[in-house]
């Protein structure tokens, strides 16, 4: 995994991912935070923005709870929440990440929103100590990472996180969606913040949502992101 460690500089350039895009966008102490985290992710501006967006809120409103990423890859996005929650001085909450640190589990396929492309399985020699490595390089002062290794569908019923004020889906396919949801969403506190990454790029992902929000007596309202990350706030 080290050749990919900073796989983010090598799609820089794509308008997605350049400032001069989003003008809109003046507050400079999300392009400081961008600048750092982004080389360990390909989340474009939008996403990164809509965790900048939410993260502010839950500190404005009060709202109780952790934060949770299931997926975190190489931990840009986590980078991210990590340096943010410490500026906004929201130390008290952990930050959970939840991955195999090795690609999706063997064997799995999905097929991609629109076009039913097919999309196998990607394996890797077990990262996290490059993730960690990441962290120790963007966030050194940052504490209160919990490290969760293995399938979410292993390890979710049994993590002790008690409540949850952000929960960040990204692990694309059906099983592992299915298992976030009805293992972490009951946790997630009134007000909280919910994402789904690849909502609108991965059938898996959208398909498991759609299953699980229309169970609910008061589902959330998802909003577009942009094309991949879709967003809500628990009602």
């Amino acid at each position: 995994m080290t050749e990919v460690t900073s796989l983010g500089d090598k799609i820089n350039d794509m308008p997605e991912r350049l400032r001069v895009n989003f003008p809109e966008i003046q507050d400079e102490t999300f392009w400081e935070l961008y600048t750092i985290a982004s080389r360990y992710s390909l989340l474009h501006v939008t996403g990164f923005y809509n965790l900048y967006q939410s993260l502010k809120y839950i500190h404005a409103q009060r709202i109780p709870g952790d934060i949770v990423e299931c997926g975190c890859f190489l931990g840009g996005a986590s980078i991210f929440m990590a340096l943010l929650r410490d500026r906004l001085g929201m130390t008290e909450k952990r930050i959970w990440l939840f991955d195999t640190f090795e690609g999706f589990p063997e064997g799995e396929q999905d097929q991609l929103v629109g076009s039913g492309q097919v999309m196998s399985s990607v394996r890797f020699v077990n990262f996290q100590q490059d993730v960690r490595e990441n962290f120790a390089e963007a966030s050194p002062q940052s504490s209160g990472i919990e490290w969760i290794e293995g399938p979410v569908e292993e390890t979710i019923p049994y993590t002790t996180v008690a409540s949850i004020a952000l929960l960040r889906l990204d692990t694309d396919f059906y099983l592992s969606t299915v298992a976030e949801l009805a293992g972490l969403y009951p946790r997630l506190v009134r007000g909280g913040v919910i994402i789904v990454d690849d909502y609108g790029m991965f059938e898996g992902s959208r398909r498991a949502t759609d299953e699980y929000l229309a169970r609910l007596q008061s589902p959330p309202l998802l909003n577009r992101i942009d094309h991949g990350v879709w967003a809500g706030v628990k009602p």
